[in-house]
C-alpha cells in the first residue's frame, strides 16, 4: 500500500546509472536478488541476496518493470495506519520497504512481521529487513529493471540461495531504540555468499 507523507519525486544525486543493477524477485522462494553485469554485459554477478515477503494470496504483480522515482523515508500506510521505512517504488503503489511499525518510531517494530519474512504476507509490496530495504533505497536508481517472477519449487539454484538466508530470532524483549543509537546491522558481505548462478568454464576443466 502506498504511504502518506513526504515523497521524493526527483532522483537524488549519487545513484548509479539505471543499468548498473538488475533485480529479480522470485515469489516461489521469497527471495530478492540483485545482480550487476559481467564482462559480457550480462547480469550474472550477484551483488545482494535478500529474504523477502511478497503479497499474500498472490497479489504482488508479476512482470518486468522499470523502478519508479518515488522514495519515502518513514511513512504511514493508508490501509491500516502502520508504518514502514525506506520505501522504494517498483510501480504505482507497489514498493520495496521494511518490516512494519505501529508508530513513526523504530522502537515500535512488530517482531511477528519480521518472523514472517520468507512467506507471502504483505498487501502486495515486497517487505525486506531494514538493512536490505535501506540498501535498495540508496542504491537502486529509477529506471532499474525489476523482474518479479513466479519462480518454481524445482529451481535448485534459487532454492540454494534461499537456504542461505536465515533470520536471527528477534530479542525476547523489545529493543528500546533511541535516535542515533540504533545498532548497525548491515554486516552482509558478498564474500560470504558463494556464487551459485554460474560456473566458469575453467572450473570445469
Amino acid at each position: 500500500s502506498r504511504g502518506l507523507g513526504d515523497v521524493y519525486k526527483r532522483q537524488p544525486e549519487g545513484y548509479p546509472a539505471a543499468g548498473t543493477y538488475q533485480i529479480i524477485v522470485d515469489l516461489a522462494h521469497q527471495v530478492t536478488m540483485v545482480y550487476t553485469k559481467d564482462a559480457a554485459g550480462e547480469y550474472t554477478v550477484p551483488v545482494r541476496y535478500m529474504l523477502c515477503s511478497s503479497g499474500a494470496n498472490d497479489c504482488t504483480p508479476k512482470g518486468t518493470f522499470e523502478m519508479g522515482a518515488y522514495r519515502v523515508r518513514f511513512s504511514k500506510f493508508a490501509r491500516d495506519g502502520r508504518y514502514g521505512q525506506y520505501w522504494t517504488q517498483i510501480r504505482k503503489a507497489i514498493y520495496f520497504h521494511t518490516i512494519l511499525y505501529t508508530q513513526k518510531d523504530a522502537a515500535t517494530y512488530q517482531d511477528f512481521i519480521f518472523e514472517r519474512l520468507g512467506q507471502m504476507d504483505s498487501h502486495g509490496c515486497i517487505r525486506l529487513t531494514v538493512p536490505d530495504a535501506r540498501w535498495m533505497w540508496y542504491h537502486i536508481a529509477p529506471g532499474t529493471t525489476c523482474i518479479i517472477r513466479d519462480g518454481s519449487p524445482e529451481d535448485q539454484e534459487t532454492a540454494a540461495i534461499r537456504a542461505q538466508l536465515v533470520l536471527e530470532q528477534p530479542p525476547e524483549e523489545q529493543l528500546a531504540l533511541e535516535p542515533g543509537q540504533i545498532p548497525y546491522t548491515d554486516n552482509w558481505r558478498i564474500e560470504d555468499i558463494p556464487c551459485l548462478l554460474y560456473t566458469s568454464d575453467a572450473a570445469d576443466e
